[in-house]
């Protein structure tokens, strides 16, 4: 492949700046994308305006879309890319983010999410793309902060659980199992089982999602709680006084095992 055969020795700083513009040659492109290290290793110590205008070049790669088989590629190496950079990316990925195409918005969700996962920009921009009617993005969402929990990132994957969009449900209902089988208080089948009632209790027949209450009438598994929630709102009549009916016996079953 031309990007591992070209020669960076022959370029000056600029062809190897201008090499991570999006109107370049794929195959220069390529090359600094995926011999990353090597190219920065060629251009040295630069001014701040070239080094502002790589950083900037290099985020706009993470929504380069294009009917080219490897535009994907570019993406992929463009992220991985951010990443290495490390916290210096933060604001040019927050000041460079735009919401379409979504694979540009999706990027910077997962580059944000590993290098500052904690930033509060950053929290502002997942809130937003929670809600996003695209459920790509809200997909990305979970995936930018699967690895790590808190009590905030674990409110947020809660709220997510019964997602329109099943593959966003199920991806919830992942995280949230992976972080509780670390952390010990869930076990891989009990994993498994909470992702099947969630499904469950989306169904669009009313006795389907009523036979999840059923099916915690003898055993108080603390994951079920948030799922009998949810179902107390039901819009069916008889779904919601059951899921009602089960807290409530739930409630007396603590109160006496406090006593």
């Amino acid at each position: 492949m031309v990007a591992f055969s070209l020669s960076f020795g022959d370029w000056s700083n600029e062809d190897i700046v201008s090499a991570f513009h999006t109107s370049t040659s794929l195959d220069s492109r390529l090359a600094v994308l995926w011999r990353f290290e090597e190219a920065l290793n060629f251009l040295g110590s630069v001014s701040q305006n070239v080094d502002q205008r790589l950083r900037t070049q290099l985020v706009q790669n993470l929504g380069y879309v294009d009917k080219h088989p490897l535009a994907s590629v570019v993406r992929e190496l463009a992220l991985d890319c951010c990443i290495q950079m490390g916290k210096n990316m933060v604001p040019y990925l927050l000041s460079i983010n735009k919401v379409n195409p979504w694979q540009f918005h999706a990027n910077i969700l997962l580059a944000l999410g590993s290098i500052a996962p904690e930033n509060s920009e950053f929290r502002l921009l997942l809130e937003e793309a929670r809600k996003d009617s695209r459920s790509q993005i809200r997909l990305h969402v979970l995936m930018s902060i699967g690895h790590h929990e808190a009590q905030w990132t674990r409110e947020l994957v809660e709220r997510m659980l019964f997602d329109s969009a099943s593959k966003v449900a199920k991806k919830a209902a992942e995280v949230l199992g992976d972080w509780d089988i670390k952390a010990g208080v869930m076990s891989f089948e009990e994993k498994k089982a909470r992702s099947v009632m969630v499904q469950t209790a989306m169904a669009d027949d009313p006795k389907i999602r009523e036979s999840v209450i059923w099916s915690f009438s003898d055993r108080r598994p603390v994951w079920a709680r948030i799922i009998v929630e949810r179902l107390s709102h039901d819009s069916d009549r008889s779904v919601r006084k059951r899921a009602q009916e089960l807290l409530e016996i739930w409630e007396k079953e603590i109160g006496e095992e406090a006593d």
